[in-house]
């Protein structure tokens, strides 16, 4: 009889490693909710740590436990153009003038998005407007990491994109 219970010890053990590792695999994630804006996206647990929100409560950034990536979710009013399309502009101007080469670009009916190089980092936004409000709040996700951590981004890049959403704005003028 007590060749049986002992194999319990080591069933139960080797249950709770593989329990342990399907909750870390599955909530490697969390969804992240801005309360003013309603921006929503998708932003890693592991390997960052947030940092001090800004006092408009406009969003978050979380940077990477190396210090060399940076990655934020937050929300705006549209004030800078009268369109999307200008936003666009807007925006593909500003990061030239701060020394991004842009080496991609694309926009849909709601969203548009870009990224390039500044030197050896590589840096990406996608926006997504919501006419919820007046003015109008796009909504932002913005990504800057070494070109040499490319392979290791390229997934949260991707998640984060796709995850980013328009939820209730609770702060309309």
């Amino acid at each position: 009889m007590r060749g049986r219970y002992s194999v319990w010890p080591g069933f139960i053990a080797a249950a709770l490693i593989v329990s342990w590792c399907s909750v870390a695999l599955a909530d490697g994630w969390t969804t992240y909710v801005n309360p003013r804006f309603g921006t929503t996206a998708e932003v890693p647990l592991g390997g960052f740590t947030a940092d001090r929100p800004p006092e408009n409560g406009d969003g978050q950034s979380w940077t990477s436990t190396d210090g060399k990536g940076r990655i934020s979710a937050y929300g705006s009013y549209l004030v800078v153009a009268d369109t999307l399309q200008g936003y666009r502009e807007f925006s593909l101007n500003t990061a030239r003038k701060d020394g991004v080469t842009i080496t991609y670009s694309a926009a849909g009916g709601n969203w548009l998005a870009y990224s390039g190089t500044q030197g050896s980092v590589i840096v990406y936004m996608k926006a997504l407007l919501s006419k919820d409000c007046d003015p109008p709040v796009v909504h932002h996700v913005y990504l800057q990491y070494p070109a040499a951590q490319r392979k290791r981004y390229d997934a949260i890049v991707r998640r984060m994109a796709k995850s980013l959403r328009a939820g209730r704005v609770g702060d309309c003028n």
